[in-house]
């Protein structure tokens, strides 16, 4: 009789190893599988961000040129301004300097000149 439990034992062994052999097989199967998963979705989320931060450097890129372009047109346009003030303070300069040339040689005041 403890012939037949020893055998009935072994039985009760041997299909416990084939079972947690199944389940460990399955286990891996479904861990691999979830390892894959996770490894294509982290790859595409690099792929999105990748793509994301090239449009954004290609943007960032456009604003600084925008950026120098309207810096260039404001030089431009206060250049212009501030050539068109000399001018402008020249030429009243020199016409100041031609009435009080005529007052010198004159010795009297302009009627147009009421500073005096």
């Amino acid at each position: 009789m403890n012939e037949d439990y020893d055998s009935i034992e072994t039985k009760a062994d041997a299909w416990e190893r084939a079972e947690i052999a199944k389940i460990q097989s399955r286990y891996e199967k479904i861990n691999s599988a979830i390892l894959a998963w996770e490894n294509e979705k982290k790859a595409s989320a690099k792929r999105q961000m990748e793509l994301k931060k090239s449009d954004l450097e290609q943007r960032r890129a456009r604003n600084s040129q925008h950026y120098q372009g309207k810096l260039a047109r404001i030089d431009h346009i206060a250049g212009g301004a501030r050539a068109q003030a000399e001018e402008k303070r020249r030429y009243e300069e020199l016409v100041v300097k031609e009435k009080a040339k005529k007052i010198r040689s004159t010795g009297s005041v302009p009627a147009c000149c009421f500073c005096f």
